[in-house]
C-alpha cells in the first residue's frame, strides 16, 4: 500500500463519493457504491468493451445451490483460486446444516432469453448514472450491475428466508449485492476474509483495502486480534468482529529445516508500484543468497502473469512457482521466507517458519519490528543471530507472532459462533418486545 494518492485512486475514490449518492430503482434501497466499490478501480483498466457487452448479454453465470431451507444460507462467488475455494469448504464444513448457493463466475451459458431484459437493465442503469462518470467507465459499471441484477434475480427465485446468510467475502460484488438484499428481508449476515485485512487510509489504495472499507456485514469472523484492529482503526465498532481464528488451522509448532534455501514470495500486481518491488525483492534474493551461500525460491502472486520474472533470476534460484504450486509445496522446501507487501507473512509463522519483510517507503504494516530490514547487511545479521539461538528459543519467538493472527479455532467453532449470534439475536427480539407491551 503506497503512502502516497496516485491518479487511480483519486479517480475511484471520485467514482465512489458519486456512487455513495445514487440510487437505482433495480437494487431497491442498496447502496450502489458497495456493489461497485472494486470496479470503479478496473474499470480504469483497458478492456474491450464490444467483447463485452456481447459476453454480458448473451452469456450468464451458472448458479449452483443446494437448498433444503436451513436456518444458515452459505454464498460464494468460485474466483477460482485454490486457496480460497479450500477456505471456504473447510468454513462450510465446520458451519453445521446449511444451505448453499455457489454463482460460477467464470462457468457460463448461452442464455438468449435473457438477452432483451438484460439490454433493458443496461440502459436503465447506464441512464441513471447520468453525465458525471465518463461514459466508457459507465459503460463499463453498467454491464457489471447488469451481472449482479442477473444474480440477484435468479437468487430470489429460491424464495429463501434464511435467519443468517453468511459469505465468504462481501466485498466481492455478488456477495455484497445478495447480502444487502438477505439483510432487507430480515437475515443476520456474517462475512468471512481472505487474507490478512490491513488499514491505511480512505483516501489511498482502495482496491487493496475493501476488505475493511467495504465491510457492510452485521458481523466479521476475524482470524485474531491484529485483524480486529486494523478494522477498529478504520472507525469500526469492535462489538461486530468475532475470533474465529483459522479454520482448519493445525497448529502445527516450529519446522527447523536445514535445506540452505529460503524463498520470495511477490506483491500482488494490483498494489501500486509491484513492479518495481517484486523486482527488488528478486535483486534482493540474489544479493543474499551469494553472501549467505544459499539457494532461494520465487513465489509469484496467483493473479500475476506467468513468465513474467523468469528472466529475472540467477543461477541460484530453484525455481519460479506460478499460481498452480501451492504456498505449502514452497514451504516445504525453504528455511525461511522473505515478503515485500505479501500477506503470506502470516501464512508462513502458520506453517511454523520464520519470515521477514523487506521495509520500503510503500507502508504494509503486517510484520513485527524484529522481522523487519531494509538492505542485505541487515538481513544477514539477523540470519546469523537467528541461527544462533536455541531450537526452543526459535520456537517460543515463532509461537508469539503466530498467536498475534490465529485467535485459536477448534473444530465446530464457526457453528457455535453462528449459534451464538442466534441467540444473541433471539434476547434482543425478546427484550424488544417486552418493551413494547409495556408501553
Amino acid at each position: 500500500m503506497y503512502s502516497h494518492v496516485n491518479q487511480q485512486d483519486a479517480i475511484q475514490k471520485k467514482y465512489i463519493d458519486i456512487l455513495r449518492k445514487k440510487k437505482s430503482k433495480l437494487f431497491y434501497g442498496m447502496n450502489m457504491q458497495n456493489i461497485l466499490w472494486n470496479e470503479t478501480f478496473f474499470c480504469q483498466k483497458k478492456y474491450n468493451i464490444l467483447k463485452m457487452s456481447v459476453r454480458t448479454f448473451v452469456l450468464s453465470p451458472k448458479i449452483d445451490a443446494n437448498i433444503e431451507n436451513n436456518d444458515l444460507l452459505c454464498i460464494y462467488t468460485k474466483n477460482y483460486r485454490t486457496d480460497h475455494d479450500q477456505y471456504w469448504e473447510r468454513i462450510k464444513e465446520d458451519s453445521g446444516r446449511h444451505d448453499d448457493i455457489t454463482i460460477l463466475s467464470r462457468d457460463n451459458f448461452i442464455d438468449f432469453f435473457s438477452v432483451i431484459k438484460k439490454i433493458i437493465w443496461f440502459f436503465t442503469f447506464y441512464k441513471e448514472f447520468g453525465k458525471i462518470i465518463p461514459r466508457r467507465e459507465k459503460v463499463y459499471l453498467s454491464l457489471q450491475l447488469v451481472l449482479r441484477k442477473y444474480t440477484l434475480e435468479k437468487v430470489k427465485k429460491y424464495k429463501l428466508l434464511p435467519k443468517i446468510a453468511m459469505c465468504f467475502f462481501d466485498s466481492s460484488p455478488d456477495e455484497n449485492v445478495l447480502m444487502q438484499y438477505f439483510r432487507q428481508i430480515g437475515a443476520i449476515t456474517v462475512t468471512n476474509q481472505h487474507g490478512q485485512a490491513l488499514f491505511q487510509s480512505w483516501e489511498y489504495d482502495l482496491v487493496n483495502q475493501s476488505q475493511i472499507l467495504n465491510f457492510k456485514c452485521d458481523y466479521y469472523l476475524a482470524k485474531g486480534d491484529m485483524q480486529i484492529a486494523q478494522f477498529e482503526k478504520a472507525g469500526f465498532n469492535k462489538k461486530q468482529f468475532l475470533k474465529l481464528g483459522i479454520v482448519g488451522s493445525n497448529k502445527s509448532g516450529y519446522k527447523k529445516h536445514d535445506f540452505k534455501c529460503f524463498a520470495v514470495f511477490l506483491d500482488c500486481p494490483s498494489l501500486p508500484f509491484a513492479d518495481i518491488s517484486n523486482y527488488k525483492l528478486i535483486d534482493m534474493a540474489k544479493k543474499i543468497a551469494h553472501t549467505m551461500n544459499m539457494r532461494y525460491i520465487v513465489k509469484t502472486h496467483p493473479t500475476e502473469l506467468e513468465g513474467k520474472y523468469e528472466m529475472c533470476v540467477d543461477g541460484n534460484c530453484i525455481e519460479v512457482c506460478n499460481k498452480n504450486i501451492k504456498l505449502e509445496e514452497v514451504f516445504e522446501k525453504i528455511d525461511f521466507g522473505i515478503i515485500h507487501a505479501s500477506a503470506t507473512y502470516v501464512d508462513l509463522y502458520l506453517y511454523g517458519l520464520r519470515c521477514f519483510r523487506l521495509k520500503s517507503e510503500i507502508a504494509y504494516p503486517i510484520s513485527i519490528k524484529e522481522d523487519e530490514f531494509e538492505n542485505v547487511d541487515t538481513i544477514c545479521s539477523l540470519l546469523q543471530e537467528w541461527n544462533n539461538k536455541e531450537f526452543s528459543e526459535q520456537g517460543s519467538y515463532i509461537n508469539s507472532v503466530r498467536k498475534l493472527y490465529d485467535d485459536g479455532w477448534y473444530q465446530g467453532k464457526v457453528f457455535d459462533i453462528l449459534q451464538s449470534i442466534l441467540k444473541n439475536k433471539e434476547k434482543e427480539n425478546k427484550n424488544e418486545n417486552s418493551s413494547f407491551n409495556s408501553n
